[in-house]
């Protein structure tokens, strides 16, 4: 049983690989072609929601576990993509666009974002690949769900607070330090973080069938 769960892991893990690494080589292309930098972000967020949903309905495992996954995964990613998407249509520019603008320097940069992707989606990735249909939902699940929400909630706040602290011209030069960013440096950071050690935790009860995949915990470290 291990084996072939293993195995069936494997497979899961060449197709993510693959599909990220295609997607943000389509990006890098394109972005280094026309020489601007506005699908970078939009493409990395929306990488993990491709990936959720690929694996959900190409192994057609649809248990309560793997359901909840695809739907808090799914509420992040369209949240971020769609805040970052509209924060440099806003600017006009990403700046840090002007430190790699050469091919190496470029290039680089979209290969670490696929390596992004790849590390801290390993927990969703898990969760949809192993058949759990046989593994109740425990107490742990539930606590690890609340706790993604309460993480999402705090990033979507954190950034939804700098950007019109920013947008302000009356705060130009000035350290954000309104709401969330009054009490913590990096609040938004902190919310990723939370959602993200939740994301593993949720799977705490799957992870058994396969010692290889309690390396999900690389996605939160």
């Amino acid at each position: 049983m291990s084996e072939e769960v293993f195995s069936f892991d494997s497979y899961n893990l060449f197709l993510c690989a693959l599909v990220t690494w295609c997607l943000q080589m389509t990006g890098f292309a394109v972005a280094y072609t026309c020489q601007f930098d506005k699908i970078t972000d939009l493409l990395g967020a929306t990488n993990f929601l491709l990936l959720q949903l690929m694996l959900l309905f190409i192994n057609a495992s649809y248990s309560t576990r793997q359901v909840v996954t695809a739907i808090l995964i799914s509420a992040w990613a369209l949240r971020l993509s769609g805040y970052l998407f509209l924060r440099i249509l806003t600017i006009g520019e990403d700046k840090r666009f002007e430190d790699r603008r050469d091919f190496l320097p470029f290039l680089g940069f979209w290969t670490f974002q696929a390596i992004w992707v790849f590390v801290v989606s390993l927990p969703a990735t898990f969760i949809a690949g192993i058949d759990d249909s046989d593994v109740s939902v425990k107490w742990w699940d539930v606590v690890a769900w609340i706790a993604f929400v309460i993480g999402l909630v705090i990033e979507a706040v954190a950034d939804q607070q700098k950007f019109a602290f920013r947008n302000n011209s009356a705060n130009k030069g000035k350290f954000c330090d309104v709401g969330l960013w009054s009490i913590s440096r990096h609040p938004n950071y902190f919310g990723e973080i939370l959602l993200w050690w939740a994301m593993f935790a949720s799977g705490a009860s799957v992870y058994h069938v396969s010692p290889g995949t309690w390396s999900a915990v690389l996605s939160p470290i």
